[in-house]
């Protein structure tokens, strides 16, 4: 079963608040995600590179470029 402060956890949250058109909440869980497989030194597979692009063209749109760089560069 996946606790929610695993990083399934913050995936399946972000994913729910996705389908509800909640953006910024869901990238607030996204990141968490992030952070969270950074922490336990885990490689980004195809789903991490996938959240990276939604999370590179949300912070464009909103003008965050610096986030928008890292990542883009992650993916």
């Amino acid at each position: 079963m996946t606790q929610l402060k695993e990083p399934e956890g913050f995936m399946l949250i972000a994913e729910v608040y996705k389908i509800l058109k909640k953006y910024g909440e869901c990238v607030n869980y996204y990141e968490k995600y992030i952070l969270n497989l950074e922490k336990i030194d885990e490689k980004l597979d195809e789903e991490g590179k996938r959240i990276c692009g939604f999370l590179e063209e949300y912070f464009r749109k909103v003008c965050d470029l610096d986030k928008s760089k890292k990542y883009g560069e992650m993916k």
